[in-house]
């Protein structure tokens, strides 16, 4: 193992770390994310909570961290 992240797999730990919770507006191409750092479980639970709280502008999503390297 060469220690570089891998692939965003569909299969997901909820222990797993470095996660953040992305957004996107529906209507635009605006996007961003979250500083705050969790777990892939406390993440998927943020996203769906705001999204919940604000079903007609934005989408959020659980991400890692480390899925764009852009954003670093």
């Amino acid at each position: 193992m060469s220690g570089l992240p891998g692939p965003d797999t569909l299969v997901k730990n909820n222990d797993d770390a470095n996660y953040i919770v992305a957004w996107k507006k529906k209507y635009g191409f605006e996007t961003g994310h979250f500083d705050d750092v969790m777990t892939y479980a406390e993440a998927k639970a943020k996203a769906a909570e705001l999204t919940a709280a604000d079903k007609e502008d934005k989408t959020y999503w659980a991400q890692h961290k480390q899925a764009d390297p852009h954003r670093q």
